[in-house]
């Protein structure tokens, strides 16, 4: 239910609880979806989640244009990643929203595992929305903290936990990363032009002394909504349009996790408000994407 605000709250807020008890530890919590009306409970919640250094990644809206309020909640809240969705082309999808709170944009345009008609198995379905491209930016902040840890341990992983921090490392591999546009960001993401190592290291040690020189440590449970948002001037670094940006963006994901993702450097990822297809159903994309012999 679109409308049910209330499920979402008591799931970030259990995922709160169980990290601080020890029982679970959750590093990203990926909302694939949006509320149209503000939610005092809502906005706690989320905050309460960023002072425990839990990253959190939402949907912009699948509206366009088409509505007044444009980028609906959480994704409207300032400490949490906003993400549209761009075309095969890299260019904003028609019905990704506008607004200040854009971040980023992910592939909005897949082949997914589904369920088909009258309930079929194995269906594969071309979908859309920012509610699929909300977990791509998911798995690439989760890269991002195993990469931290890999390269400078825990104490590395944790200085990059923090929302604002992560929000200007994904604005480092964005196509505009000093330029800002209402219908796109910081333009679409490449992976790689921040994962080599001492280049990763010399980023996260800027942002993180600019965080602090910014930002003072609150114990409040309150914060304004658009506060926490850095302002660091780096060259533009347009991108041209690409054939397929969203393959683009997987293989380079998958390149830096068959280096990055150790069984050492665990990270836990909760989707909240999204549906995933059993390892059957997985499989079957995977088979059909791969090449043939």
């Amino acid at each position: 239910d679109r409308t049910d605000d209330g499920s979402v709250i008591a799931a970030i807020n259990e995922i709160i609880d169980k990290k601080k008890d020890g029982s679970l530890k959750v590093d990203v919590i990926c909302i694939p979806l949006g509320f149209t009306h503000f939610n005092a409970q809502l906005r706690k919640c989320i905050y309460r989640a960023s002072l425990k250094n839990i990253t959190v990644v939402c949907a912009a809206c699948n509206d366009g244009r088409r509505r007044t309020l444009g980028v609906q909640y959480p994704a409207r809240f300032g400490d949490v990643i906003c993400v549209g969705s761009h075309d095969l082309r890299g260019r904003p999808s028609k019905f990704t929203p506008a607004g200040r709170e854009i971040d980023v944009l992910g592939p909005g345009k897949v082949r997914s595992a589904t369920l088909g008609k009258d309930g079929e198995k194995n269906a594969i379905a071309t979908v859309k929305g920012t509610s699929f491209a909300a977990p791509f930016v998911a798995g690439i902040v989760a890269m991002v903290l195993a990469n931290a840890q890999r390269i400078g341990g825990e104490a590395l992983r944790t200085a990059v936990s923090n929302n604002v921090v992560m929000r200007q490392l994904l604005r480092e591999m964005a196509s505009e990363p000093s330029d800002h546009g209402d219908d796109h960001g910081h333009g679409i993401l490449d992976p790689l032009q921040l994962f080599p190592d001492e280049h990763f290291r010399q980023t996260v040690e800027e942002v993180t002394a600019e965080y602090e020189l910014g930002n003072k440590a609150s114990d409040s449970e309150e914060q304004p909504d658009n506060e926490g948002r850095l302002d660091i001037s780096e060259p533009t670094a347009k991108a041209g349009d690409a054939e397929d940006t969203s393959a683009k963006l997987q293989v380079a994901m998958q390149k830096i996790g068959e280096s990055t993702l150790k069984p050492d450097a665990k990270v836990t990822v909760a989707l909240i408000g999204g549906k995933l297809a059993n390892p059957e159903q997985l499989d079957i994309v995977a088979r059909q994407k791969s090449p043939s012999p």
